[in-house]
């Protein structure tokens, strides 16, 4: 926790905060606790893979359902969450996603690391991932999260 507080000061001293969106930072936030109780490197977003997020969100918003379809994307790791009714604000809905994506870790198997059944947890704390991307779209009743990391896991 910590670290966290130094790199937000740091990021405070230095005006960076300003160039992401408040719901950015919460799932960077969100992401980089859980990184940290693991013991790998912390995330940065990126501004390139929050642009390709928001691109997906929007596919994903206009397709009506979340599959990993968007092309946008090539060669990067990616976490998808759709939610019908009001998560209350865009920063609540990507907490929301950030903690249900790590809360799969309850599902790891370690005996059989390949069986998948955490894939998106495994994602959100893969040490050689060092980059994150999000982005949030609420359209009506509905409300789209997209997570992007760079390097992707599982390769």
């Amino acid at each position: 926790m910590a670290t966290i507080r130094i790199l937000f000061i740091i990021t405070t001293l230095i005006g960076l905060h300003h160039c992401f969106t408040d719901f950015q930072q919460v799932g960077l936030d969100i992401h980089n606790k859980h990184r940290e109780h693991h013991g790998v490197p912390l995330l940065v977003l990126s501004k390139d893979l929050n642009k390709q997020a928001a691109e997906c969100a929007k596919y994903y918003m206009d397709k009506g359902k979340i599959d990993h379809s968007c092309l946008i994307k090539r060669a990067i790791g990616e976490n998808l969450y759709m939610s019908k009714g009001r998560d209350k604000g865009l920063a609540r809905s990507v907490g929301l996603a950030s903690e249900a994506w790590y809360n799969e870790i309850s599902r790891y198997n370690y005996q059989d690391p390949e069986s998948n059944k955490a894939s998106h947890a495994t994602q959100v704390i893969w040490k050689g991932s060092t980059e994150l991307g999000i982005a949030a779209l609420e359209r009506h009743d509905k409300c789209v999260v997209v997570a992007l990391y760079m390097p992707p896991g599982f390769v």
